[in-house]
């Protein structure tokens, strides 16, 4: 492998590692990229997650799948991509994707007697339906992010999010206080480009002579364009 790529030679399965930016600052996202290229049909594959300690790693939405060229050779490319983010400053390191599979080999029909014999034979495309291929294993490149520490200065809590949004509701709404009466009050904190993890817990100042009975907050995560959705909601009853 290292003669074919001090060569410039393509090699049947390749995998490419990037992630963006690659200095973030604490907590804040990166997009980590996963890239298989095949020359060949492949079956029976796995492909290991990101091995990173010390970080929130979540998928970012479905595989995509496309052609491409690399050295002036077609492949097949399959895609995914994560959010990572770093929970503590400096050099965090990204392990390198194993993949394991069995990759077809279309010489191995070419080379048998039968076909040396006859040529075009119509049975070759039959042999090879039953041609489970050699095993293969392709390791993708350790990455190193310099993460840095929060600048000084910010508030807290530390969110570098791409946006951030506070939102509250009321039951009944308007709100009608009475002596002994519950009224429940719901906050929703909404961010894109974190995970619900990474959302404070809320303190209530409430004035004299009144109590709140809060529910456990729910957090929640999902993809949506390239990018995290994180959403935190927290119901109390205020008596």
């Amino acid at each position: 492998a290292s003669q074919a790529a001090d060569q410039g030679i393509a090699r049947p399965v390749m995998i490419e590692v990037d992630a963006e930016p690659k200095n973030p600052y604490v907590q804040q996202k990166v997009i980590y990229t996963v890239r298989v290229l095949m020359a060949a049909p492949l079956r029976d594959v796995t492909l290991s997650e990101p091995g990173i300690n010390d970080a929130l790693v979540h998928p970012l939405g479905q595989e995509r799948r496309y052609e491409t060229y690399r050295q002036g050779r077609q492949f097949q490319a399959v895609e995914r991509q994560y959010a990572v983010q770093p929970q503590l400053s400096g050099s965090l390191k990204i392990a390198g994707p194993l993949l394991t599979g069995r990759i077809s080999d279309p010489s191995s029909a070419g080379n048998n007697p039968r076909s040396r014999l006859f040529g075009n034979d119509p049975f070759s495309n039959l042999g090879r339906m039953f041609d489970q291929g050699r095993p293969i294993t392709v390791r993708g490149s350790e990455l190193t992010l310099e993460v840095r520490a929060e600048p000084t200065g910010t508030a807290s809590p530390w969110l570098p999010a791409e946006s951030l949004t506070l939102n509250e509701t009321w039951a009944p709404d308007p709100p009608v206080f009475r002596v002994g009466e519950p009224v429940t009050r719901t906050i929703t904190i909404s961010a894109t480009g974190l995970a619900g993890e990474q959302l404070p817990e809320l303190a209530y100042d409430l004035p004299a002579g009144m109590k709140a009975y809060p529910e456990r907050a729910h957090a929640e995560t999902r993809p949506g364009n390239g990018t995290l959705l994180a959403r935190k909601t927290v119901r109390a009853a205020l008596i």
